[in-house]
């Protein structure tokens, strides 16, 4: 969702990948390690971004302030039990915050979907 203040856009845009290209949901067998996390800006804002990555998962939220526009964490996220997990990256650039998740599954490997 691109948010709008005082004339300047921002959004943030969360993809997770476990094998493969990243997208807007991941899969892998339990346990999942090294899951990876990459957060895409866009909009007219300008400056360093403050990420704040949270994996669902019961580890530490990951921040990170940069000024980038494309943010990897790789092997940002362990997965211990299964279950559906929302990673959450939460974005803030010149005042302006925006927040997107990515869905994970953790199950066992005859359950998922490929």
């Amino acid at each position: 969702m691109q948010v709008t203040v005082g004339g300047l856009t921002f959004s943030i845009d969360l993809k997770a990948r476990s094998d493969g290209a990243y997208g807007d949901k991941a899969q892998g067998p339990v346990p999942l390690n090294g899951l990876d996390l990459r957060a895409i800006t866009s909009g007219t804002a300008k400056g360093p971004v403050d990420y704040l990555f949270d994996c669902d998962n019961g580890q530490a939220p990951i921040h990170v302030v940069e000024d980038v526009n494309t943010k990897d964490i790789l092997d940002a996220c362990d997965y211990v039990e299964q279950g559906i997990y929302n990673a959450k990256v939460t974005a803030m650039r010149s005042g302006i915050v925006d927040n997107d998740t990515a869905e994970i599954i953790v199950a066992l490997a005859c359950q998922l979907e490929f």
